[in-house]
């Protein structure tokens, strides 16, 4: 239905930026249907060169629908580029993270995209992104103690951001359950990120809430929770969603799935269907 109202829109201003790329680019994005969301972004960047959540969508392409990392590293270098410095760590570290983790092996690669000293103008919350992004460069490079002392200090600042928001927020929720993940509190992990999809529910909001979905899942896969896991996934690929198969298979976060009998069948069943 929003669909159709969209293009109605596009008929009547087919020069809108909001309409080309956050209307119609999007949507299709969201019903896996590849092509049609990148004539439309692509417009979009025609008309608006320079933004850089074109260029994040020209990546999310790139990933879903070719699995090729290379193309949609280059197009995440150029988000990068033409986002302010300041925002440069956010987008890496957090709204973006799961891109940047697929295009780039190295969390220490991500770090030199940007100059951390540019992000220390920021939230509470954000700086808690700008941490995390050290600590995986900091597992990477065996400084373990760093890592754990790094990812104490997010908990704190996550924890007392969620306990001061005048009202609970989603995305602090999950940003507490991946902490509490890595953490090895899966208890904790798992009932702070099922909050998070109760706050806003698939239900409630069928654009936003697959995300939280999807987040969900990955607490579980990071905490062996492998069968909730892949019940998740198949929530996802049951509706519109930003998932897909070769997102699946080239995202490291479900390495630990590869070998899973469910997992296994999961992409067969998506294997050429447009997911």
């Amino acid at each position: 239905y929003k669909r159709q109202i969209f293009k109605r829109t596009h008929k009547m201003n087919p020069r809108s930026y909001m309409t080309n790329f956050d209307n119609l680019g999007n949507t299709y994005l969201y019903l896996r249907r590849y092509d049609e969301a990148e004539r439309y972004v692509d417009r979009a960047m025609s008309l608006v060169p320079n933004m850089p959540s074109a260029y994040l969508s020209k990546a999310e392409i790139a990933i879903h629908r070719d699995g090729d990392r290379e193309s949609a590293g280059s197009y995440l270098r150029e988000a990068i580029r033409l986002t302010p410095p300041e925002r440069r760590c956010y987008l890496i570290g957090y709204v973006e993270e799961w891109m940047f983790r697929i295009a780039f092996d190295s969390p220490c690669d991500r770090i030199d995209m940007v100059n951390l000293s540019d992000c220390r103008a920021m939230s509470e919350f954000e700086s808690a992104a700008v941490m995390i992004l050290r600590l995986q460069c900091s597992i990477e490079e065996g400084r373990n103690e760093e890592a754990v002392a790094l990812l104490d200090s997010v908990r704190v600042i996550i924890e007392r951001t969620v306990e001061e928001a005048e009202r609970p927020s989603p995305w602090n929720y999950m940003a507490l359950a991946y902490a509490y993940a890595h953490l090895g509190r899966a208890k904790d992990a798992i009932r702070v990120g099922k909050r998070s999809v109760e706050l806003l529910p698939i239900s409630k909001d069928a654009f936003d809430g697959p995300e939280y979905v999807g987040n969900l899942a990955e607490i579980y896969a990071i905490v062996g929770e492998y069968e909730a896991a892949i019940d998740q996934l198949e929530i996802l690929f049951s509706i519109p969603s930003v998932i897909s198969g070769n997102s699946l298979r080239i995202n490291p976060t479900w390495d630990p799935l590869r070998d899973h009998p469910r997992f296994q069948k999961l992409l067969d069943e998506v294997e050429g269907s447009g997911s």
